[in-house]
């Protein structure tokens, strides 16, 4: 990559580095393992998870994935991603593109399922269907968000996603947790 190219992506960095660090009270480890960064009231939570992610990603930090949360104080809305060896570093390269595709795939999901509305979307039989990219490297996919709803969603009743991709289609089932 041309120094050029370089310069762009410090520059990028940078500001998005500064714009977060301004957001940003604190951050800690939780007793489960995440990364937990809490913002000032009022800035919005998929932005800056948004702009953090991209600061993880490019900085490579993690040797492992890891489950990163965004919150405010009060701690009753947050956003969460994962960042692990795949990510993106300064000289530019993908580990491995098909890793970024699937990534964007998850993290879709991820915004869909802990947007607000979304539980309105569930069907009578508490099935909610969503629909991936056809890109996407399905099975990985549909277990990395098993993953993430069986680590972050709490579970009072019980309810099932079909993810379809293409003309393949895997059904997660949840049962409730009390």
């Amino acid at each position: 990559m041309d120094s050029s190219k370089v310069a762009a992506l410090n520059a990028e960095l940078e500001a998005k580095q500064k714009k977060f660090d301004e957001a940003a009270v604190e951050s800690f480890w939780s007793e489960n393992g995440e990364l937990i960064y809490v913002l000032k009231e009022g800035h919005d939570l998929v932005e800056y998870s948004n702009i953090l992610k991209y600061i993880l990603e490019t900085n490579g930090v993690f040797e492992h994935s890891t489950n990163v949360k965004v919150t405010h104080a009060d701690q009753t809305h947050f956003q969460v991603f994962s960042i692990g060896e795949d990510s993106i570093h300064l000289d530019g390269e993908l580990n491995d593109e098909q890793s970024d595709i699937d990534s964007n795939a998850i993290s879709g999901f991820e915004d869909f399922l802990t947007h607000p509305e979304t539980p309105s979307k569930f069907s009578a039989e508490r099935n909610l269907e969503y629909v991936l990219p056809e890109e996407v490297n399905f099975e990985v996919v549909a277990s990395d968000i098993d993953k993430f709803i069986t680590k972050t969603i709490k579970r009072n009743k019980d309810f099932s996603i079909t993810l379809v991709c293409g003309k393949d289609k895997v059904l997660l089932e949840y049962p409730a947790i009390l």
